[in-house]
């Protein structure tokens, strides 16, 4: 899966972007946070992607293309 920071705006975010292979490795990414949730969000029209907010510790940090 991909996943990118957010960031000030679109642009600035997708710069952030890196490929994830699990959740696993997104909690390494991350500093380990106690939780992670996804949030479907739709698709994004400006790079396809199905989105989902990624909430770590109750704050979104991110978005990524999948939930697994």
């Amino acid at each position: 899966m991909k996943f990118r920071f957010h960031r000030g705006g679109f642009k600035e975010s997708m710069e952030t972007t890196i490929e994830i292979k699990d959740v696993d490795e997104l909690a390494e990414a991350l500093e380990f946070p106690k939780e992670i949730v996804f949030q479907p969000c739709g698709i994004d029209e400006r790079n396809g992607w199905d989105t989902f907010y990624v909430i770590a510790d109750d704050k979104i940090v991110g978005m990524s293309d999948g939930n697994k």
